[in-house]
């Protein structure tokens, strides 16, 4: 940041670049790589009930607290931009019309603590300080420490790539390409853009 109070001092804090916001498609599509046995048409209708039972019972004044997820809640406010303050016990401000805000969500510790065992950041490339990437791994052992990783979670992205091997993403995208274009490689890709994701061949 800069120094907003000429103090000489300034304040230094990480900022998330956001590369994608999954459609309910793609995520219906991702969820279905991680439960191989439920159709896409169900886990896509299971979301709309989801979405509509929620709906109802937030509605009707309940929190939902989803395993694995976190707990959502409504919150209320005044439809109208009147002040709050009451000049008597009977202000007619007493008897506004009330309406829902927003929905609150409050994450379970299971899910972040998902999050940050499966977040590996790295310095965006506009900041002129790029991570090393000399990994400790042979291409031979990078590869198989891919398929191994593959093999346990059915497909990999990028990102698990450049951190099983300790490799920053620009070297393991190009790593990765070189891989794939080789006729004899036992990887392959599907997907495109920021959802392509290696499989086995």
């Amino acid at each position: 940041m800069t120094d907003l109070h000429n103090m000489g001092r300034r304040n230094v804090f990480p900022k998330l670049k956001r590369h994608h916001t999954l459609s309910t498609d793609e995520l219906v599509k991702f969820m279905s790589r991680y439960s191989t046995s439920i159709q896409p048409n169900i886990l896509r209708a299971a979301l709309d009930a989801l979405a509509q039972t929620m709906a109802m019972e937030l509605a009707d004044g309940n929190s939902v607290r989803i395993d694995g997820l976190g707990t959502f809640s409504l919150s209320i406010g005044f439809d109208d931009d009147k002040p709050t303050e009451l000049s008597s016990d009977d202000d007619p401000l007493l008897y506004r019309h009330v309406v829902p805000k927003k929905v609150n969500f409050r994450v379970s510790e299971r899910l972040l603590g998902e999050v940050k065992r499966n977040a590996h950041f790295e310095r965006d490339e506009e900041v002129r300080v790029k991570k090393l990437s000399v990994s400790p791994y042979s291409l031979e052992e990078r590869i198989a420490r891919a398929l191994e990783y593959i093999d346990a979670h059915k497909f990999m992205r990028i990102e698990d790539y450049a951190r099983l091997n300790n490799l920053s993403r620009t070297a393991a995208s190009v790593e990765l390409k070189a891989i794939v274009d080789d006729p004899e490689s036992p990887l392959a890709t599907e997907g495109k853009g920021t959802h392509k994701v290696w499989v086995r061949k």
